[in-house]
């Protein structure tokens, strides 16, 4: 979620060789318990969303901000209360992302 000028709901999906490329290189060699992958799979989501929200503010000329990502919901219920959508996807090759945006822009 976003709050500020730019009002938004995000959600993020990532194929699971996509989750073990960013596991394997934010942990390096290191051995992650399934709540440390959810941590670095946060960190990384909060990550990228704050670069893309920092670019957005930059171009509104306004600050807008994220709340805390919920890592390992299955579902986006957010979605219906705004006007638009946006639906992104990055091809790696470790695999696919898909973000998609919902937002009152």
């Amino acid at each position: 979620q976003s709050s500020g000028l730019f009002h938004a709901s995000m959600y993020i999906s990532m194929e699971k060789s996509f989750e073990d490329a960013v596991w394997k290189g934010m942990a390096k060699k290191e051995e992650l318990s399934a709540e440390l992958q959810k941590l670095y799979l946060g960190e990384f989501i909060n990550v990228l969303c704050g670069h893309a929200l920092t670019h957005i503010n930059d171009v509104l000329g306004s600050s807008s901000r994220l709340t805390v990502p919920a890592v390992g919901q299955s579902e986006w219920h957010e979605r219906s209360e705004f006007l638009k959508e946006y639906i992104l996807y990055f091809h790696a090759e470790c695999g696919v992302m898909k973000v998609e945006i919902a937002c009152e822009c």
